[in-house]
């Protein structure tokens, strides 16, 4: 959904789906550093190393976290933020009832929510307002953009057990820590916002 020209086919998604009489949401992820050479993609979609919000690698074999990914720039994270807003007002136009915006499952978003995997010392890293701006700002972009009634739902991880991993779930994010982001998200806009 990151070119005009895909609108005309996921209208026609939209469209089937409604027939049935479900809302149609459209869920939006960045990869992030799950962008890996994972050994079965012939041709990974990614070119280049891995991004993320800090250059950590989890060394696990359970991981796929196996390339230490680069720190992405202000200037990327800005890019970034208006390609989702971008893509949300494409679902709107397509369609669809809203849009759901995956920050979860240590793809890139959920990368910079987490103390673990975010160890920046800019405007995006640090605090817990500062962790979770980088959504926040997404969020309110796609509201500037398609409007109050249109929906926007998040998708965040509630907690990490690191333990699993070897990691101290100290360093994790915590119910404690998730119930805050989702507050920081709900005085953003987000409509819905979806715990795993």
């Amino acid at each position: 959904i990151d070119d005009d020209k895909y609108i005309k086919g996921l209208s026609e998604l939209a469209e089937v789906i409604h027939r049935h009489g479900c809302p149609a949401f459209m869920q939006m992820n960045h990869d992030g550093p799950w962008q890996s050479k994972l050994g079965f993609e012939p041709d990974p979609p990614f070119k280049g190393p891995p991004i993320a919000s800090s250059p950590i690698t989890l060394k696990n074999p359970g991981d796929f976290h196996n390339e230490t990914p680069r720190e992405l720039t202000t200037e990327e994270i800005e890019i970034i933020i208006d390609k989702f807003a971008s893509a949300a007002v494409r679902a709107q136009k397509a369609g669809f009832d809203g849009v759901d915006i995956n920050s979860a499952s240590t793809h890139l978003l959920h990368n910079f929510l987490s103390p673990f995997w975010n160890k920046r010392k800019d405007r995006y890293g640090g605090s817990r307002e500062n962790r979770a701006r980088f959504v926040v700002s997404i969020v309110q972009e796609i509201k500037k953009r398609t409007g109050a009634d249109f929906p926007v739902s998040v998708c965040i991880n509630g907690m990490e057990v690191g333990q699993a991993a070897g990691v101290d779930n100290a360093e994790c994010l915590t119910p404690e820590e998730g119930r805050g982001i989702a507050r920081l998200l709900q005085n953003a806009g987000a409509d819905m916002i979806q715990v795993r």
